[in-house]
């Protein structure tokens, strides 16, 4: 092979390899602004437990068949943990909730 043809195939490793890493650098960088925008305090805890549907009769739907009442409004600390309660003895995981009691 020529030497010319050596050097820019160098030339073009390099650029490319320079290129990749302005590239993940500059994703690294819009994602830590996006997530520290998205952050929200205090977190919401959802009307259902996981994986329940809230339906138009007011009422979380599990996929077994249970229903139980979603959470509404503002809830005192004493509701919050009488509802952890009662998924506890359920066996039905709630993230934020389930952790209360």
């Amino acid at each position: 092979m020529n030497v010319t043809v050596v050097n820019v195939i160098k030339f073009l490793v390099i650029a490319i390899c320079l290129l990749f890493l302005v590239f993940v650098i500059w994703k690294l960088y819009r994602d830590n602004i996006d997530a520290q925008d998205a952050v929200s305090w205090p977190p919401v805890i959802a009307k259902c437990p996981d994986y329940w549907v809230y339906s138009d009769d007011g009422k979380c739907h599990g996929g077994n068949g249970q229903v139980m009442d979603p959470l509404t409004g503002e809830m005192t600390q004493e509701q919050l943990v009488a509802k952890c309660e009662e998924v506890k003895t359920a066996g039905i995981p709630w993230e934020g909730v389930d952790t209360l009691c």
